[in-house]
């Protein structure tokens, strides 16, 4: 029997192994494995490859990261960030049950389902864009927006502040609304419903904006190049407002933008009014939404973010996520689909001011031609708007006021208005009495002791005569009246005299027949735009 049974070589003449599988590779030495590790490491590559396979990994992992973020975020968006709602807003005007007197559209029957008249546009939104002023507070700037969202186009009508709107109280200017308590039916909501009337259009939703807002906005842009469009000359210690500006084409930083909406008159008495400042307010706003939608300008979302939320109030119903979406879909707006027009209506008319006792300018709008134009740009409704949607006042000739539709809630404007009687004339100064011969007066002789009173001597034993005769014992006789056919009127006049024309013609010689017609006094006509009468102190 051989002495190596049972005993197996391990391979590659390896030596026998004490324990284990005695056909396993032997296990290096300690010098044998550092050795073999150093190989390895020249195989490799070295620590550097191994260091390039671990930022792999990490980018990769990095990768993943981000676009779980990515897409949760458009989870996100896609959950949360969407259109406002805005469906219960579907009638044009007022609606039946609001407003009786209203009159059925064309096409309508007056028992039609409500249901069937009403209904919005898809993704058709409005907003009432209101400019409010730094130091008075009043909304001189009232702008009804459209977005049609589908057809990416903007369209927006400014609303003369001096238009007349169906109000109780005496001034009716549609800008004296959003200042008026809420119980008379003003304050904000107030002036949507005034809007509604006067356009068919109730806004959606509002946005008001602090004048100082564009001084900063056009200060974060690094200022808007403008064409100003006139000299501009004007002070007003009441506001602290001080507006100078040089007419051409330059660049405008903030307090230069803040001059330019604000100005409409200069100090020469130079008046451009209302509708002129709603003209260079429309072409710098455009100029500076076209600025804004440059697409070097979206790295400062955050800067005009901040300006926004500081100094623009808007509705509650508008949440930050439906601001979000709105931003979005304004991305794809040209700014050749922005587009500004003026409410029509006669720009020169006025009427009676119980307060001030005095004719007050108005606008007075033009149902017919609002309609015209509000189907073409600015309906969000599905049917057409037709004037029996509006209530749109007008003055009669008597002076009186009247409205399209509806009841005149100022009761005491629907009469002729109760002007007060003009003021007499003060009575003329007595002219003193003339020698009726054609001579110079008598005066009182000058008897060297000075002078008295006319037709008395300082001695008392002499009696100077005074004019027209005398009596021997002293007695002064009335002076002798005039001749007949003079145009001087007895001295001292009397309460029974005709007053005299302002203009100092002569009176007449009779008075007119019996039954012969009184020509009635010169009418009173508005004041010039621009007067004192026209507006308070310190309104610009």
């Amino acid at each position: 029997m051989s002495r190596t049974r049972g005993k197996r070589e391990a391979p590659g003449g390896g030596s026998w192994r004490r324990s284990g599988d005695p056909f396993g590779e032997e296990r290096p030495a300690r010098g044998q494995k550092r050795a073999s590790h150093e190989q390895d490491k020249e195989r490799t590559g070295g620590g550097e490859r191994a260091g390039l396979r671990g930022g792999k990994r990490a980018a990769v992992i990095a990768l993943c990261c981000v676009a779980a973020a990515a897409l949760a975020a458009a989870a996100w968006w896609i959950c949360f960030v969407r259109a406002p709602d805005v469906s219960e807003n579907d009638r044009p005007g007022y609606s039946h049950t609001a407003n009786p007197s209203r009159k059925p559209a064309e096409g309508e029957e007056e028992n039609d389902d409500p249901e069937t008249l009403s209904g919005r546009k898809e993704d058709y939104f409005t907003f009432l864009l209101l400019g409010k002023d730094t130091s008075s507070g009043s909304t001189d700037t009232i702008i009804l927006v459209s977005y049609d969202v589908v057809n990416q186009a903007v369209n927006c009508m400014s609303i003369p502040r001096d238009t007349m709107v169906n109000v109780g109280w005496d001034i009716k200017r549609v800008n004296s609304v959003y200042s008026a308590k809420e119980s008379s039916g003003g304050g904000i909501e107030g002036l949507k419903k005034q809007v509604g009337l006067l356009t068919g259009v109730t806004p959606d939703f509002h946005v008001i904006i602090e004048w100082k807002a564009v001084g900063k906005l056009v200060e974060a842009l690094g200022g808007v190049y403008f064409d100003v469009p006139y000299d501009m000359n004007y002070d007003d210690p009441y506001q602290d407002l001080h507006i100078h500006q040089s007419k051409g084409y330059r660049l405008l930083d903030g307090d230069d933008a803040m001059q330019v909406v604000r100005w409409r008159k200069n100090n020469s008495g130079t008046n451009y009014g209302d509708t002129t400042r709603m003209g260079v307010q429309q072409e710098f706003l455009k100029a500076v939404a076209k600025q804004c939608l440059q697409l070097k300008n979206w790295t400062k979302v955050g800067a005009f973010a901040k300006i926004f939320f500081e100094n623009v109030e808007t509705s509650e119903e508008l949440s930050l996520n439906n601001l979000l979406w709105f931003a979005q879909k304004a991305m794809g707006v040209d700014i050749d689909n922005v587009n500004f027009v003026t409410m029509p209506g006669e720009y020169e008319g006025w009427a009676w001011s119980r307060t001030y006792q005095s004719n007050q300018s108005y606008v007075f709008a033009d149902p017919g031609e609002i309609v015209e134009l509000v189907n073409a740009s600015f309906n969000p409704y599905i049917r057409d708007i037709t004037e029996a949607d509006l209530q749109i006042m007008y003055r009669n000739k008597n002076g009186s006021l009247g409205i399209t539709n509806g009841t005149v809630l100022d009761t005491a404007a629907t009469s002729a208005p109760v002007k007060p009687a003009k003021k007499p004339d003060p009575e003329p100064e007595p002219e003193p009495e003339e020698d009726q011969t054609g001579g110079e007066p008598d005066l009182p002789p000058d008897n060297g002791a000075g002078t008295g009173d006319p037709g008395t001597s300082t001695d008392p034993g002499v009696t100077a005569p005074p004019s027209g005769g005398s009596d021997p014992g002293g007695t002064t006789e009335p002076p002798a009246p005039p001749d007949a056919g003079t145009d001087v009127p007895p001295a001292g006049g009397g309460t029974d005299q005709p007053e005299l024309p302002d203009d100092g013609a002569q009176l007449p010689e009779t008075p007119p027949a019996e039954g012969e017609p009184v020509l009635p006094p010169e009418p009173v006509l508005p004041p010039e735009e621009g007067s004192i009468e026209d507006e308070p102190p310190g309104w610009l």
